[in-house]
């Protein structure tokens, strides 16, 4: 790539990636305008009312789980950057990052800048934290890239409602993913560092790498559980959809930076899953309550958290020398 080139792909970057966002977000709400015509809002807040105190509670135990899922794969992305940090450190990180950089739309630079604020506190270097988030969001997207290829082989028909692809088609397509994941993991079992393109990639160990997509795996699959779990009964949804639906949403909510992916996961489910008329305020009304579960929820104990560590460094700093 010429220097011209170089240029014109840095000042196209931003543009087309603002373009990519508000078009998924325009499909998103465009999905859900068309799957909520006959939404009554007194029926869904009656609908939520209803929910019962054992699917809340379920909920909230998967809600628990994901999150600690992710506090593994902040470990270990910290052992990957080589600057391993006591497992509570790395847990109260991972969870200040997700809960408020996921909710922001900007999940890496977001994350980013509040890993540095808590591991700088460790003696961490701006270049390892930038690692660790590397190291996080490289894992997580071999993990979707993974959970989508399975998605595509074991359930080929998932998307028959919108896209009509013959299910072997389907299936020789995940093939192709789970292809290109486990290769890409092979990888690092390398010893030797990778030359791409004139460039010089230090391979992360697979020692550490493994751990930490098994960990991205188990937080996407509570993520999808908790969804599972305030659906209607009625809906006859199954798991291995939900958790479908949830892989690819996440997968479009990350890459167009939409705050948590709203709408995307909603619309998907309702376009679908397609309720029955019936069933579809009960079914906005879980929606609505798995949003508010598994995102507003740790959002706020985020920006709690958050406040707490900034007063510990305010005070750590106050000290005497």
């Amino acid at each position: 790539m010429t220097s011209l080139q170089h240029r014109l792909f840095q000042r196209l970057r931003g543009p087309a990636s603002l373009l990519f966002s508000l078009a998924v977000v325009g499909l998103a709400f465009y999905g859900l305008h068309g799957a909520l015509r006959h939404v009554e809002p007194e029926k869904v807040l009656q609908a939520l009312r209803g929910l019962h105190l054992h699917a809340i509670a379920v909920a909230l135990l998967f809600t628990g789980g994901s999150f600690i899922a992710i506090a593994g794969q902040e470990y270990f992305a910290l052992k990957t950057a080589r600057r391993p940090l006591a497992f509570p450190v790395a847990a109260l990180g991972g969870f200040i990052a997700q809960s408020i950089g996921h909710s922001s739309g900007f999940s890496v630079a977001v994350g980013g800048g509040l890993r540095y604020r808590l591991y700088s506190m460790f003696g961490a270097r701006f270049a390892e934290v930038a690692k660790v988030q590397a190291s996080f969001s490289g894992t997580l997207a071999l993990a979707l890239c993974l959970q989508i290829a399975a998605a595509m082989i074991l359930h080929p028909g998932l998307l028959d409602h919108e896209i009509l692809l013959p299910h072997s088609l389907t299936r020789d397509i995940g093939i192709g993913l789970a292809l290109i994941g486990i290769g890409l993991l092979g990888l690092t079992l390398r010893a030797r560092p990778l030359h791409l393109l004139g460039r010089r990639i230090e391979t992360p160990p697979f020692r550490t790498v493994l751990p930490q997509v098994l960990c991205s795996v188990i937080d996407i699959a509570c993520l999808a559980a908790v969804a599972y779990a305030l659906l209607p009964a009625d809906l006859n949804a199954d798991y291995p959809s939900v958790l479908g639906i949830a892989v690819v949403s996440l997968t479009l909510g990350i890459a167009s930076s939409v705050p948590g992916g709203l709408g995307v996961f909603e619309s998907s489910v309702l376009l679908l899953m397609a309720p029955s008329p019936a069933l579809d305020d009960a079914t906005v009304g879980a929606l609505l309550a798995f949003r508010a579960l598994y995102y507003l929820l740790p959002l706020l104990l985020g920006l709690i958290t958050l406040g707490v560590v900034e007063l510990w460094r305010r005070k750590r700093q106050s000290r005497p020398a």
